[in-house]
């Protein structure tokens, strides 16, 4: 009988840990599109009134490579983090690389 309340135990705890994995992730994300925002450069003279053909786009390439990563992770299930690990990773030393060109 103990033997059974421990892995019911252990099941209940593993839970409990997957439940706050699932809660830090959603977190994570939330301050990722947060700091997106803030690192946006803020409205001044030089630039509030600028038509919108003329210059980048606060929404440039930068931020669309980034929403690429959160998408291609929320699409896979997998924390924002470990996909921009996975995007920056060196390709195994035996693999050719393709540049382009």
């Amino acid at each position: 009988m103990q033997h059974d309340e421990y892995g019911q135990a252990t099941t209940r705890r593993l839970d409990q840990a997957l439940a706050r994995i699932a809660e830090l992730e959603a977190r994570n994300a939330e301050l990722a599109a947060r700091l997106v925002q803030l690192e946006r450069p803020g409205k001044t003279p030089g630039n509030f009134s600028r038509p919108a053909t003329k210059g980048q786009k606060p929404d440039g390439p930068a931020y669309a490579a980034f929403r690429s990563v959160v998408s291609t992770a929320e699409a896979n299930r997998r924390s924002v983090l470990d996909s921009l690990r996975s995007a920056f990773a060196a390709p195994p030393a035996n693999q050719a690389v393709a540049l382009p060109g």
